[in-house]
């Protein structure tokens, strides 16, 4: 039988990872605007979507090489 925490615990850690997914989007973002590359409003959108974080890492890793914004997003 579960109890109610078990349903409470599963909602704390999928918040937790989407919030681990939305911060790491959100740093790839800043790093291409600290290299100088313009990010749009729309971007700041799906990064503040973004509940993946395999997703995020793939955009946080192409950070650092992109030359366009757009390039980074999948």
């Amino acid at each position: 039988m579960s109890t109610g925490n078990e349903v409470v615990s599963e909602f704390k850690r999928t918040q937790q990872a989407i919030g681990k997914a939305q911060a790491k989007a959100q740093d790839a973002l800043e790093i291409l605007e600290h290299r100088g590359v313009k990010v749009s409003a729309d971007m700041w959108a799906r990064a503040d979507a973004c509940a993946d974080l395999e997703q995020a890492e793939r955009w946080f890793k192409r950070s650092f090489d992109v030359e366009r914004a757009e390039d980074l997003l999948d």
